[in-house]
């Protein structure tokens, strides 16, 4: 279909917005990758960036008479995404942990057995992680998570800084101050790599 016949997102959001399934599975064609690829970054988590991207897209259906007439799909539909991913990476901080190394007693002073699930990556594992992509992505989920969205909007999916401003909702300098400031921080985490290369 020639591009000057191809229905803007805007254009789909009305159709969703009256049941259409037809063009909120556009949308979804249209986004799928971009938004996997951004909640990927932010979370660290192919898996986790599978399910959270399924939820915003979920959100998208259920919620789109939210979506404002004049107003921009992609900077709505990225603000969603983004508030997912940062929202389960404040539910996983809160988790609480169980030392190993104190034995687990009942009630009556019992030590437990403790099975416990070896998560230890494989060799092939191990030598992605070595490459430089692992690198780059172990930096990126490193960074604090106002600068991890900032940085991955910017840098990985080259968004425009208005745009930034629109997805995240802060002033249009807070974000340049934010994307320096990752970009800073990210080199500093880079460097140790960078020198083992030689």
């Amino acid at each position: 279909m020639p591009d000057s016949k191809r229905p803007t997102d805007e254009m789909l959001m009305a159709l969703v917005k009256q049941g259409d399934h037809a063009a909120f599975q556009e949308l979804v064609s249209r986004y799928k990758s971009r938004i996997i690829g951004f909640v990927y970054r932010t979370v660290n988590s192919r898996e986790l960036a599978e399910d959270i991207a399924q939820e915003a897209f979920l959100r998208v259906f259920t919620k789109a008479h939210t979506f404002r007439d004049g107003a921009r799909f992609s900077p709505w539909f990225y603000r969603i995404a983004s508030n997912l991913a940062i929202n389960e990476l404040r539910r996983r901080r809160r988790v609480s942990f169980i030392s190993l190394e104190r034995p687990l007693r009942t009630s009556s002073g019992d030590e437990l057995v403790r099975d416990v699930e070896d998560n230890a990556r494989g060799p092939a594992e191990l030598a992605e992680q070595h490459e430089l992509g692992g690198e780059i992505a172990k930096a990126i989920a490193d960074l604090p998570i106002k600068y991890r969205v900032a940085f991955v909007l910017r840098d990985v999916q080259g968004h425009s800084y208005e745009r930034i401003a629109e997805i995240v909702g802060v002033p249009l300098g807070t974000i340049k101050s934010r994307v320096n400031r990752a970009r800073s921080r990210f080199k500093d985490l880079m460097q140790p790599y960078v020198e083992a290369l030689g």
